[in-house]
């Protein structure tokens, strides 16, 4: 499938779950499954997003004496997304 095809499906599913989130909170918010789908969900999500960050940097920076700052660039926006 290609690490681009599978973390943008991976984002994807993140967006899906995070609407599920806001459906359920607003339609049924005492629904046991609903909340355990939803966060087995978003725990997949953050697992194709962790694995799959990484392991695009270097499809997108082909030169590798920069490779250590694209990792640190990486790190300092999901860092700051984290913050957010």
């Amino acid at each position: 499938v290609g690490h681009r095809r599978a973390l943008v499906a991976g984002y994807l599913l993140g967006a899906a779950t995070m609407a599920g989130f806001a459906g359920l909170v607003t339609l049924a918010p005492h629904s046991l499954a609903g909340w355990v789908v939803l966060f087995a969900l978003a725990g997949v999500y953050m697992a194709v997003q962790e694995a799959l960050e990484p392991a695009i940097v270097p499809e997108l920076v082909p030169d590798r004496a920069v490779h250590g700052t694209a990792f640190g660039v990486l790190a300092v926006v999901n860092g700051l997304g984290d913050v957010g």
